[in-house]
């Protein structure tokens, strides 16, 4: 019974405050309307249909005055003003200086940095040959196969992307697959030493990431090819025919071992022979 009266005082006083008085003639008493949805003297309103704007300077009944931005006070009736029609402008922060300045300049170094290799990238591309037109890619499976014929070391393929990772421990490096690749170290101003890494923009094919790779080096006719200074690229080992696939020697990468079979009886299953029919 004490809870049935506790929530009826509750919901009869939750009334009583969305009550309104008004005048013989219909006109509201108080501002509480106006409170009630948020809005009080001083506050910095606009409207949404046309971005008009002022501040609240004098609440009334059924009228507020604002001021607008030209300096001018104009009426603003109550209807209009809780009809949803107007809005709060967001309160401008003072600015905030950065906490830790130190790493802020960090980002910015490691931004440049990645800015730095795709340039690299982008001027090995405009200096090796294209023979991405002698080339064809397949989908399934994903490979690229030769078109033509290319001599040894012709058949240059850049890791064209734009998703640079970089990592300062080890531990925490992206782990090497056909879609990342080592680049290189650099330190930074400081001294720190930074691992770069590659990643295949999956948003575009690039020849480079479609090969195919493999941990044998007897069985691939590509390899990754390093010159300091320069952005690494693929090159083939061999001479290669018309309808050869690319296959990317990457001993980096590590081969996960297939999970061993459960094994459910150490004894062989009998046959059963089948019945001759009669």
């Amino acid at each position: 019974m004490q809870g049935i009266c506790s929530h009826a005082h509750v919901v009869f006083a939750s009334c009583f405050v969305r009550m309104r008085e008004f005048t013989p003639s219909g006109q509201l008493v108080s501002t509480g309307i106006i409170q009630d949805h948020g809005f009080h003297v001083g506050d910095n309103i606009f409207r949404k249909a046309d971005k008009v704007s002022g501040e609240i300077v004098q609440m009334f009944s059924n009228n507020i005055i604002l001021k607008g931005t030209d300096g001018c006070e104009y009426t603003l009736p109550v209807t209009e003003l809780v009809s949803g029609e107007w809005k709060h402008e967001a309160k401008q922060q003072a600015p905030q200086e950065v906490k830790e300045p130190d790493a802020w300049r960090a980002a910015i170094e490691e931004g440049a940095m990645k800015a730095q290799v795709v340039q690299e990238i982008y001027a090995a591309v405009e200096k090796l040959p294209d023979v991405t037109k002698d080339l064809g890619a397949m989908q399934k499976p994903k490979g690229v196969i030769a078109k033509t014929e290319f001599a040894k070391h012709k058949c240059v393929l850049v890791p064209v992307t734009t998703k640079i990772e970089l990592a300062t421990d080890p531990d925490k490096a992206p782990a090497a697959s056909p879609q990342c690749i080592f680049l290189d170290s650099r330190k930074t101003s400081e001294g720190k030493k930074i691992d770069l890494w590659l990643q295949a923009p999956g948003s575009y094919p690039v020849a480079f990431w479609q090969m195919k790779t493999f941990r044998k080096e007897d069985e691939c006719n590509m390899e990754i090819y390093r010159v300091k200074g320069k952005v690494a690229h693929a090159r083939n080992t061999v001479a290669l025919k018309a309808q050869d696939t690319l296959i990317l020697w990457r001993p980096d990468i590590t081969e996960k071992a297939p999970s061993p079979l459960s094994l459910v009886s150490d004894r062989p299953a009998k046959r059963v022979k089948a019945r001759a029919s009669a």
